[in-house]
């Protein structure tokens, strides 16, 4: 008697030949009995799994990993803020006050212009053609002076030089002077409403970057 074993089924299987003959009119088949040998029975199919829980060790460390991704992504964002807080503090407020005290520059030149229009208008409507005025010499030292004739007048024409007009030919340079003022005015108001526009804009992005509510929503 021997035993075969399959060790891919459940059971061991014990054959005992019998009989076994072969001649050349008959060919007789063993008989076999077969004989279960008690094994324990092995299912073919595992057994299914606990289910999957995650250990603390897992949870911490990808805590950790997420802290140190926020940390980053924080840093990444404070970093953008304090450029965009130094590109408007540095570049667009020096821009905007440059601009702004040049466009004053100009409204005073065009003041002084229009104060010497009147002036002329007023002498030559009154045929004023002498006078005596107050100079100022400066530090609000004023002294009398005689004008003998006032149907020519010096006109400052910028870079310390002046040049003797008529009446009618400093009402001319006076128009020309001040179409083009209006015209550099226009330019700087123009400039300044562009730079303020950048700096809302630059502000706006620095509100969405700290995620703050715009104003007026509450």
């Amino acid at each position: 008697m021997f035993c075969l074993q399959k060790p891919l089924f459940s059971r061991q299987v014990s054959v005992e030949v019998v009989s076994f003959s072969v001649s050349e009119e008959n060919l007789q088949i063993p008989r076999c009995h077969f004989h279960h040998c008690r094994s324990p029975q092995i299912s073919s199919t595992p057994p299914p799994l606990p289910p999957l829980t995650p250990s603390i060790g897992v949870l911490s460390i990808r805590f950790c990993t997420f802290k140190k991704l926020r940390a980053q992504m924080d840093s990444i964002k404070q970093e953008k803020v304090q450029r965009f807080e130094e590109f408007v503090d540095r570049r667009l407020k020096p821009d905007l006050v440059h601009a702004i005290a040049e466009r004053d520059k100009v409204f005073e030149q065009q003041k002084v212009f229009s104060d010497l229009k009147k002036n002329i208008e007023n002498l030559e409507k009154n045929s004023v053609t002498s006078l005596r005025t107050l100079v100022n010499l400066g530090s609000e030292v004023y002294m009398q002076a005689d004008v003998p004739d006032t149907r020519r007048i010096f006109v400052d024409i910028g870079l310390g030089f002046h040049v003797e007009f008529t009446w009618s030919e400093a009402l001319n340079y006076i128009a020309a002077r001040e179409e083009k003022l209006a015209r550099q005015i226009e330019d700087y108001t123009r400039l300044i409403a562009s730079i303020k526009s950048q700096i809302k804009m630059v502000c706006e992005g620095i509100r969405e970057l700290l995620q703050l509510p715009q104003e007026g929503a509450y």
